[in-house]
């Protein structure tokens, strides 16, 4: 993340604790889907490029 100009959401680097606690959270909303057996009808992923400010 840091090597493609990634910065946290508050313009910092990238720690294995970030990373670890992102890939922690994306694998609990899975486990939370496949464990209720739903359906996803609506699914919006945002990603902010910080390079981009002010284009």
């Amino acid at each position: 993340m840091n090597k493609t100009g990634w910065k946290t959401s508050r313009e910092n680097r990238f720690y294995g604790t970030n990373v670890w606690i992102s890939e922690k959270r994306i694998d609990n909303v899975i486990q939370l889907i496949e464990s209720n057996d739903s359906a996803i009808t609506d699914l919006k992923i945002v990603v902010y490029d910080s390079r981009n400010k002010g284009s």
